[in-house]
């Protein structure tokens, strides 16, 4: 059977790890336009800017902060590894293809019931 290699699943598994830090970065970058309203000097201003992007912040922070926007993503990789190859688990997968994930993508594998121990996280 075929399996993505180690490589194609580390460039993959970096992907979605860079995927997650940017959505974490994005809400942390919307707060700091919501503080940016806050500190007009003129209530014209603020009245008009602060709910919309208080309400962006809002909704932001409910889509990006939970790693859910990328399960699918994560389960269909570890799936594909472990359906196509003839690895137990993912840590002998990794461990097989002398590869390693960073600590983002082992947390969100774990956090799905794909352990990865520490051996194979950067």
């Amino acid at each position: 059977m075929a399996f993505i290699t180690g490589t194609e699943y580390v460039t993959i598994a970096n992907k979605i790890s860079d995927a997650r830090d940017s959505l974490l970065s994005s809400v942390d970058d919307i707060f700091d336009t919501v503080y940016e309203v806050v500190q007009f000097d003129n209530i014209d201003k603020e009245l008009d800017l602060l709910a919309p992007f208080f309400n962006v912040y809002q909704v932001a922070t409910g889509n990006y902060r939970g790693a859910t926007t990328l399960h699918a993503g994560i389960r269909a990789l570890n799936n594909h590894v472990l359906r196509r190859s003839s690895h137990a688990d993912m840590n002998a997968y990794l461990s097989d293809e002398g590869v390693q994930v960073t600590q983002t993508f082992a947390d969100m594998s774990n956090a799905l019931g794909y352990g990865i121990s520490a051996a194979n996280i950067i």
